[in-house]
């Protein structure tokens, strides 16, 4: 979708690792990252200044897996911080942590919560693209406790949000919207979570919140 955009590390291997502490003959667990991504603030932009550092938990109900070869969401925890270049320093611009909750009281079951990652997630910035600039962390202090109700956006929702954030623009070509189209396609193979929660699978709701579907095909 643009030819400016680095995503560190590129392979897979790397990125995903079984989580055999926290995992059991219902559930597999795995941690995401930390994944650096370099890509521009807006579509339209030349020059990529934007820096997103994510690091995620993955949970996949087994049986479902072995009885269907489909992946199903049994939770998911995502944390994202988002990182710009300036003329002299790296801002801390947005920081967020998105989860999947059915035990707390008045908690959304998909939520977000603004967080500061400045002192975790920057070394990563200048580990991978070597920027050397003092830190500016313009989240904390930010309040914390407002949960806002959101889709499920595990890691690869994640990655569609950054596509569409970032990326796409009312003068997207033709390859760049097919691109686009490709990423909702793959993220539509995974099952969201919504079917836990009683309250979302009941009625009118869709058996499936995750982000994939808060976006229209170009």
């Amino acid at each position: 979708m643009n030819s400016g955009i680095q995503f560190h590390p590129n392979d897979g291997y790397e990125i995903f690792s079984a989580d055999y502490a926290l995992s059991t003959p219902e559930i597999a667990v795995f941690n995401v990252g930390p994944v650096v991504v370099n890509l521009p603030e807006r579509g339209n932009h030349s020059r990529s200044d934007l820096f997103v550092v994510a690091e995620c938990r993955l949970c996949f109900h087994v049986s479902v897996f072995n009885e269907t070869k489909k992946l199903a969401s049994a939770g998911f925890s995502t944390h994202v911080g988002y990182f710009r270049r300036g003329g002299t320093q790296l801002q801390h611009v947005y920081g967020v942590h998105y989860d999947f909750d059915l035990e707390h009281p008045a908690h959304p079951v998909f939520h977000a919560q603004m967080k500061s990652f400045a002192q975790p997630f920057a070394p990563h910035v200048v580990e991978k693209f070597g920027l050397t600039l003092p830190l500016e962390d313009r989240v904390e202090g930010m309040l914390s406790n407002v949960r806002l109700p959101i889709a499920e956006l595990d890691f690869f929702s994640l990655v569609v949000q950054l596509a569409a954030d970032h990326l796409m623009w009312e003068d997207s070509s033709s390859e760049e919207r097919a691109a686009f189209n490709d990423i909702l396609s793959l993220d539509r193979g995974i099952l969201g979570a919504s079917k836990l929660a009683s309250q979302l699978s009941a009625g009118a709701a869709v058996p499936c919140h995750r982000a994939t579907h808060w976006y229209e095909r170009l």
